[in-house]
């Protein structure tokens, strides 16, 4: 935190010179209209995709320099003079650029000019956008219980019971409810094994015929579980129950969930929410799943974001992340002694999205390039409009070329074995890569440059990695810290270290296209064990 301070007074003192010598102006004038349109980019990526779209009709300007980080970036004076004499500032989020750049973009940048927040703007064009999450553990499916469809011919008393019948796996497995004040209810636990004789009645959860409830899902020993669950109707106390269905709900814990896909289960479900449901109108016993990430194997990268399926067609998955440590508290005796390490779906919990905010790295899919280049366009002809035509032409052989290097990442990643598909990472950078290309983003050192790991960050990854089978970990930039942090991960596993490229540019590598391939070349290679 000082040393954070101490750059922003440096920052301070440099723009107080730059006044002193009269080179920070906002009252700049407009364009003349035979001058070109004057645009300043916060990174040299942005400056690389605008240039593509303006042509010879606007200078385009980058205020981070070629090999410099945008996340640690203190603005020189020529910097500010370039956005002091600007049109149209190109930025891509306020939580992405250093504080210092955007500082200097509120204060220099002249009456008149427009500042355009690429993220934000890019969501009228269809970007895929993914909040931030504040525990990566609370990052997955919530799984609960309900009962719908009920008939108004049912009496007030009427229940839906679900049981768990039985539990095949590597270890234990449990289900609970917390309560108000925390004390675990709980639904089921193998531990004390099914007993056939009393109804299965200490592993049945009773549900007004309308109802849904939240769960916790613990399991001790990573692998491949499978509860045999059935569901019926109470229409009275002292009824005789009605059947309304089974079946075998598998779950992936601390493993690839493609271990567990077969031509009959194929559909993953890692995120959103989803429910154990009792369809009273139908009576019949089917998982649904709302808002999620849920794939749809056979049929590649396809998402289904409102899902009816059989239980026995999916797979829930419980990443390595839910890794917890059992609590102190003797009512949670029954996951095991206390500090003992259990996989863990969690109950669904609110605000788990640090408010307002999301993962600004939208540059990592070319999905989202392609809206770029839509607001860019927009932005462009807003300011100078004589010119449209050849924005809008431009912009449609880029965004062209765009959606062909999406289908060359996409070909490159197929040479990759699905089991292998595992994303490690030191800063949380490159999740909308994973989601575009098929990739599991498994976890990550840090959310940002900012936080500092702990131990037990590096524990849950090291566990993550042995399960997984990941072959490599990867320093999201070439920037010391993210380096030191891969290397330190790698080390501890046992894997490789790989350096990937966020939007720096150099010498090397000068374009954005250039720079997409570059990082999948990587990942390809490491992902199949041969090193970047």
């Amino acid at each position: 935190m000082l040393r954070r301070d101490k750059q922003l007074l440096r920052g301070a003192i440099a723009l107080v010179v730059c006044f002193s010598l009269g080179a920070c102006s906002q009252q700049g004038a407009a364009p003349s209209v035979n001058s070109k349109l004057r645009v300043v980019t916060s990174t040299q990526v942005l400056q690389d995709i605008t240039r593509n779209i303006a042509g010879d009709k606007a200078e385009v300007t980058a205020v981070v320099p070629a090999g410099g980080d945008p996340q640690n970036y203190d603005p020189s004076i020529r910097d500010v003079r370039a956005i002091s004499g600007a049109d149209v500032a190109l930025t891509n989020y306020e939580q992405y650029e250093d504080p210092r750049v955007n500082a200097a973009l509120k204060t220099h940048l002249r009456a008149g000019a427009a500042r355009v927040d690429l993220v934000e703007e890019s969501v009228k064009h269809a970007a895929n956008v993914i909040p931030l999450i504040e525990d990566q553990s609370l990052d997955t499916v919530w799984l609960g219980l309900a009962s719908r469809g009920a008939s108004k011919s049912l009496p007030h008393d009427a229940v839906t019971e679900i049981q768990v019948r039985g539990v095949k796996g590597p270890g234990r497995a449990s289900g609970y409810i917390t309560g108000s004040f925390g004390k675990p209810e709980l639904f089921f636990n193998s531990a004390d094994g099914f007993d056939e004789g009393s109804d299965y009645v200490a592993d049945t959860v009773r549900l007004p015929v309308t109802a849904h409830t939240h769960m916790s899902w613990a399991f001790t020993e990573p692998g491949i579980y499978e509860l045999n669950i059935n569901a019926r109707l109470r229409e009275s106390a002292g009824a005789p129950p009605q059947k309304i269905g089974s079946g075998r709900l598998v779950f992936a814990v601390g493993v690839s969930p493609y271990q567990a896909v077969s031509e009959t289960r194929e559909t993953i479900i890692d995120a959103g929410h989803a429910d154990i449901t009792a369809d009273l109108s139908i009576m019949k016993l089917r998982l649904s799943a709302e808002g999620g990430s849920n794939h749809a194997y056979s049929q590649g990268d396809s998402h289904a974001h409102d899902t009816a399926a059989k239980l026995q067609n999916a797979v829930i998955a419980v990443p390595s992340k839910t890794l917890h440590s059992v609590p102190q508290d003797e009512g949670y005796s029954f996951l095991g002694e206390p500090g003992a390490q259990v996989y863990q779906l969690p109950q669904a919990v609110l605000a788990r999205h640090k408010h307002g905010e999301i993962d600004p790295h939208l540059l990592h899919s070319a999905h989202n390039a392609r809206s770029y280049v839509a607001a860019i366009r927009d932005a462009l002809i807003k300011a100078d409009p004589q010119n449209a035509v050849t924005y809008r032409v431009n912009a449609d052989k880029y965004s062209a070329r765009l959606a062909t290097l999406d289908e060359q990442i996409t070909t490159q990643l197929a040479g990759v074995l699905e089991l292998k598909r595992v994303l490690i990472t030191s800063q949380n950078s490159h999740a909308y890569y994973a989601a575009a290309y098929g990739l599991q983003a498994a976890g990550y050192v840090r959310q940002s440059q900012g936080d500092d790991p702990s131990l037990k960050t590096y524990k849950q990854l090291v566990q993550t990695v042995r399960d997984s089978g990941a072959n490599a970990v990867f320093a999201s930039t070439q920037v010391g810290r993210d380096v030191q942090d891969a290397e330190l991960l790698a080390r501890q596993a046992g894997i490789t270290a790989c350096v990937l490229r966020d939007q720096t540019l150099d010498g090397e590598i000068q374009t954005y296209e250039a720079l997409m391939l570059d990082n999948t070349k990587k990942i390809v290679a490491c992902l199949n064990g041969a090193g970047g």
